[in-house]
C-alpha cells in the first residue's frame, strides 16, 4: 500500500511539473544530484518569483521561484530544454543530460549577481555539471567544473539569488 502511494505521488509530481511549464513538458521528474549535458554554451532563464503565461515563447504560467536550462539556439524549444529546478525542490533534465558523478567547486572569477528575472548565455566547458543541491527553503543550483562555477543560484521561496561570471556569461532581459 505505501509503494503504491508513493508511486501515485510520484506520478502526480511529475505530471504537475509537465503541465505548470513549458520548459519542463519535455522531461520527466529526475532526482539526479549531478548532470552534464555535454553543451558548450548554456542558456539560463532565471525566474526568482517565477512568471506568468508568456505566448511570445509559449510559456504557461509557473509561480514558483525556479531556473531553467537550454541549448544555446534561437527561442526557447522544448527540443530544447535541458533542466529544471525550482524552490519546491523539484527538478528535471533532458535525456541529453546525463548522470556523473564530480562536483561543482571553485570560486567565481568574475563574479556579479542578480536578484531579478534574466536570461544568460554562458560559455562553459564541454563536461561541465549541473549540480542541485536542497538547502532552506530551496534549492541550490551550481554549474561548472570541480575548480570553478559559472552559475550558481539559490532558488528559495523568500528570495532568489544567481551569481554568475560576467567574464563566461552575457546577461540580457527576460522572455516577454
Amino acid at each position: 500500500m505505501r509503494r503504491l502511494l508513493l508511486l501515485g505521488v510520484s506520478v502526480l509530481t511529475a505530471v504537475a511539473i509537465g503541465v505548470s511549464t513549458h520548459a519542463a513538458a519535455s522531461a520527466p521528474a529526475t532526482a539526479l544530484p549531478n548532470v552534464s549535458c555535454s553543451q558548450k554554451t548554456l542558456v539560463f532563464l532565471f525566474w526568482p518569483n517565477g512568471h506568468g503565461a508568456i505566448r511570445s515563447v509559449g510559456f504557461s504560467p509557473y509561480k514558483t521561484p525556479h531556473l531553467e536550462v537550454y541549448k544555446f539556439v534561437p527561442g526557447y524549444p522544448n527540443s530544447a530544454f535541458l533542466a529544471f529546478a525550482a524552490s519546491n525542490k523539484l527538478t528535471s533534465f533532458a535525456k541529453a543530460c546525463r548522470g556523473k558523478s564530480g562536483k561543482v567547486g571553485g570560486p567565481i572569477a568574475h563574479h556579479k549577481a542578480v536578484t531579478s528575472k534574466k536570461v544568460f548565455s554562458c560559455s562553459v566547458a564541454k563536461g561541465a555539471l549541473i549540480t542541485t543541491k536542497p538547502i532552506a527553503g530551496g534549492l541550490l543550483v551550481q554549474v561548472g567544473t570541480a575548480s570553478s562555477r559559472v552559475i550558481s543560484a539559490k532558488i528559495t521561496k523568500k528570495g532568489s539569488t544567481l551569481t554568475y561570471d560576467a567574464g563566461h556569461c552575457g546577461v540580457g532581459p527576460s522572455p516577454r
